[in-house]
């Protein structure tokens, strides 16, 4: 492991950088969508991002349990069924959460739209949240909130917000 590399590959600098123009349009029900279309490959990305971050939170963790709770099952599908029909379809499914959003992006082949946009309305219009399963993902997430909280890297964001922001500002 000591002989990776000797001899540090070259360095190129970047002569042009091409953006990809972004076609916009609205839907029927008023949900703007934004295209980009940068390839040849088959594959797609789809995400859905919502005004539902942590700002929005009236007790903490709130966001974060949701949306990890959105592939535990759904009205149709219990979470074994919904979660082998995303690896069936080859699917990478991302759930995040942030300050002022959260969504989840879906990397999967074009092929396959029809299937895994059907997957992605279960899990956002139709999840259900078994309670058992629920009360098992918050005493893990309050156990990980409870360590996280005393972590210096966290204690200095907050400090950090509180000094741009102000000490009653929601970050």
């Amino acid at each position: 492991m000591n002989n990776f590399r000797k001899i540090q590959p070259p360095v190129f600098p970047v002569t042009r950088i091409k953006i990809p123009d972004i076609a916009s349009f609205t839907l029927n029900n008023g949900v703007p969508v934004y295209h980009i279309e940068a390839g040849t490959e088959d594959i797609m990305r789809v995400e859905f991002s919502f005004k539902a971050g942590i700002i929005k939170e009236t007790v903490p963790l709130v966001a974060s349990s949701t949306n990890l709770m959105l592939t535990e099952g759904s009205a149709n599908y219990s979470s074994e069924e919904l979660n082998r029909l995303i690896d069936f379809y080859g699917a990478f499914v991302n759930m995040y959460y942030e300050k002022d959003r959260a969504g989840i992006v879906v990397f999967f082949l074009s092929k396959h739209i029809e299937k895994i946009l059907e997957l992605c309305h279960e899990m956002i219009i139709l999840p259900i949240f078994h309670e058992n399963e629920l009360n098992a993902l918050l005493q893990k997430r309050l156990q990980w909130f409870r360590v996280n909280r005393e972590k210096v890297q966290n204690l200095s964001m907050d400090k950090f917000f509180e000094v741009i922001f102000g000490r009653a500002h929601k970050y």
